[in-house]
């Protein structure tokens, strides 16, 4: 972006379609003081005002810009009319025009995949921001509707083809393509295997894909290659070139819903909340301590950077974790998604507490590979920790509290059909607390899922002021597990 002291962010212009450097320069002009945008206009050529029109870099927001760097693809990623099409067909013609009309660019072979054909030629080709539309009159390719393909005056030439006939991609090959839609093609992955195959054109060939994300296995391992550039923007994004009551009535009446998410903020919406609720997508999260970990289940995960992801409807706490979960986890902790990768260590009872020595690295080398790192470890075994009581309420019985609790289940206890929750454990037993700030009033052992507070216990403790009730299960293999705690004042 040029400063105002720049006398105009537009170089003598020898190409339409060749980056000049001035990204997002229209926003930078049109925020600019009446006197800078008169004096940018005065100061251009006629030639350069003819061309200005043309030149999309000018224009562009940033996300309808390429990626820097060394890439094969390139995803955008948006809500409905956040200006795909118009980014996708820029990027061809940045891609086939050289500086002349009738010199050659960096492409000359392309193919055009949409979802058929029909949706190849009236969006891609026709649309009104389709490759015809974005076209100079003095670059404006030829359209051969007998061969479905776009012949450009220096020879370049654009085939468009039908994911829905991935074979048609077979034989035929290019050194780029643009792919449109493909989180709603019917056989996503075999269309983008065969494209594979026929990329392979010119030094580096280059594709880009326009879709509006969806749950889609093929647009999710694109998105994770490592070869893979990203931009992301919402419907709002381009609201100045779309029509105000458009936007006004969709945010209305999806406000709110995983439809708007997904069709106007343009995020990929991992999971719906039945499979969610089935548990997928389990994630682990913790710092150093071998035992201080929450087990937690996300619904969506958006890129927000490279790298870099924001996870959002979360079910916290999961599988007993509830009792150690803090309000936020420090930054630097770790991240696991449990994918089924990790596996559990078998841990016999006699281990337990006890350091563990193990060598980690790459399986198809010795240990005494120089890559194998050691690590030290006493494990507690977790997995019988019994979980911490839940729905803990306080009932006052005149000067008597009279506290209750609903246990869980390690063991078969998440289905919805039971008349009680399984105990789990050889006998039902609770270690129950009493504290005054730090100090313990109280403890005793009971058989079920109540106690009483006494009248004359309360004296006889001397409890008065703030206090807190912990209650835990007692296991015969494990000991006390995960406190559930409430707060009382007598």
């Amino acid at each position: 972006m040029k400063s105002p002291n720049q006398k105009k962010p537009v170089a003598k212009l020898t190409s339409t379609s060749t980056p000049c450097g001035s990204q997002l320069g229209a926003a930078w002009i049109a925020s600019a003081a009446p006197r800078v945008q008169k004096d940018f206009l005065k100061e251009l050529t006629e030639d350069e005002l003819r061309a200005l029109p043309w030149m999309f870099e000018f224009w562009a927001m940033e996300h309808q810009l390429p990626p820097d760097g060394d890439w094969r693809t390139w995803v955008i990623l948006g809500g409905r009319g956040a200006g795909k099409t118009r980014a996708g067909s820029e990027w061809i013609r940045q891609m086939v025009e050289g500086s002349r009309p009738k010199m050659p660019g960096r492409c000359a072979r392309v193919a055009l995949v949409g979802e058929t054909l029909d949706q190849a030629r009236e969006v891609m080709v026709f649309g009104e921001s389709g490759i015809l539309a974005c076209a100079p009159p003095d670059r404006r390719p030829h359209w051969s509707a007998t061969r479905r393909q776009l012949t450009w005056p220096n020879g370049a030439m654009a085939q468009i083809y039908s994911a829905s006939d991935p074979e048609s991609l077979r034989g035929p090959q290019f050194d780029c393509a643009w792919v449109d839609e493909l989180a709603k093609w019917k056989k996503p992955q075999e269309a983008w295997d065969m494209l594979q195959f026929a990329l392979r054109l010119g030094d580096s060939p280059q594709q880009l894909v326009t879709t509006t994300p969806r749950n889609v296995a093929t647009l999710k391992d694109i998105l994770a290659r490592d070869n893979t550039r990203s931009t992301h923007a919402s419907t709002d994004a381009n609201r100045a070139n779309l029509a105000k009551s458009f936007l006004q009535d969709v945010r209305a009446k999806y406000a709110g819903t995983r439809l708007a998410r997904q069709e106007l903020d343009g995020v990929l919406l991992e999971q719906e909340e039945g499979a969610l609720l089935a548990g997928a997508n389990l994630a682990a999260i913790g710092d150093s301590p071998q035992d201080n970990w929450e087990i937690f289940q996300f619904q969506s995960a958006d890129l927000v950077a490279p790298g870099r992801y924001g996870l959002s409807g979360r079910l916290r706490g999961q599988l007993g974790s509830d009792a150690i979960m803090p309000a936020q986890w420090p930054a630097g902790s770790y991240f696991v998604l449990l994918d089924g990768a990790p596996q559990q260590i078998e841990l016999p009872a006699s281990g337990r507490n006890v350091v563990q020595y193990f060598q980690i690295g790459p399986a198809a080398r010795p240990y005494s590979d120089y890559s194998y790192r050691k690590l030290s470890a006493a494990f507690a075994g977790n997995g019988l920790r019994p979980y911490a009581p839940v729905h803990l309420v306080e009932k006052r019985d005149g000067a008597d509290l009279e506290f209750s609790w609903i246990r869980r289940a390690r063991l078969d206890g998440a289905s919805w059909d039971l008349a009680e929750i399984p105990l789990s454990e050889t006998q039902e037993l609770y270690q129950v607390k009493i504290f005054s700030g730090a100090n313990l009033l109280r403890q005793e052992q009971v058989h079920q899922t109540q106690w009483r507070y006494s009248a004359a216990m309360q004296a006889l403790d001397g409890a008065h002021g703030p206090l807190e009730l912990q209650v835990a299960q007692l296991s015969e293999s494990f000991g006390p597990g995960l406190f559930r705690k409430h707060g009382f004042t007598i």
